[in-house]
């Protein structure tokens, strides 16, 4: 017999039942998600974060900088980014402008780990948008999310070049997602 899975448990006893996260989030439905965006996480990191980062070290040892700590967390906006456009599969609809915020999504995509946290194990309230379809699911969305990781880079390192490594291994994780899921187009769903 086999031991059932407490996270599991937790999820769909708590969390997944229509109550804070839409009935179309189940835990099947996130770890399917999941294993298909890891299968291609590693053949993107082979062909182009491991090139992109052995020229960075290239660059390091050129200026003679220390950069180890700097590509752990470019590898990890890399698989973040991948799975961020799956974000959005939290929102419910609805047409009420009092429950809806225009900034909503976007702080969201800014921010999004804070609020999956504060729906699982805070307040445990929706995150209700008027928009319909999957608002992540598109390259303007993508390019806002890139602007923003640059400009938290900026502030982080002070410099020009790891904001742009740091911006470039999020977009690739972005990109990535957007063609498993073929959802390459510019304009946001309706």
């Amino acid at each position: 017999m086999e031991a059932e899975n407490p996270l599991k448990k937790y999820m769909e006893g708590s969390i997944l039942e229509g109550k804070v996260f839409p009935k179309h989030a189940t835990f099947s439905k996130i770890t399917d998600e999941v294993k298909e965006h890891s299968k291609i996480i590693f053949v993107v990191f082979k062909r182009l974060i491991f090139p992109a980062c052995l020229f960075y070290i290239l660059l390091a040892v050129l200026y003679q900088v220390n950069i180890f700590a700097s590509l752990l967390i470019f590898s990890m906006f890399f698989i973040y980014s991948n799975f961020l456009p799956d974000f959005d599969a939290l929102f419910k609809y609805s047409d009420d402008k009092s429950k809806t915020s225009f900034i909503m999504p976007y702080l969201v995509l800014f921010f999004g780990p804070l609020f999956i946290y504060d729906m699982a194990f805070g307040s445990k309230k929706p995150i209700y948008t008027n928009k319909k379809g999957r608002v992540f699911h598109n390259l303007t969305m993508m390019a806002l999310y890139g602007i923003f990781i640059y400009i938290v880079g900026l502030g982080l390192y002070g410099s020009i070049l790891e904001p742009l490594f740091l911006t470039f291994f999020g977009i690739i994780g972005y990109l990535t997602h957007l063609a498993v899921d073929n959802k390459l187009y510019w304009s946001p769903p309706k």
